[in-house]
């Protein structure tokens, strides 16, 4: 919750992470803690990716 996960990381199943904290690394490792503006503006694109995605979902026509 409220962390980034850094492209190309892996996060073995089942491993568990604290909260607000930056991933990277093959295994995952943390890197460093989030600053409370940190988590909060990655709420905020993740918020505006998730309302895009809904928007493009709904304009697409089958076709063929």
């Amino acid at each position: 919750k409220n962390s980034i996960v850094g492209a190309h990381t892996l996060v073995p199943e089942g491993k568990e992470f604290p909260d607000g904290v930056m991933l990277m690394g093959a295994p995952a490792k943390i890197v460093r803690e989030l600053s409370p503006e940190q988590q909060q503006r990655g709420r905020r694109i993740s918020g505006n990716y998730l309302r895009r995605v809904a928007l493009y979902r709904a304009g697409l026509k089958l076709v063929g």
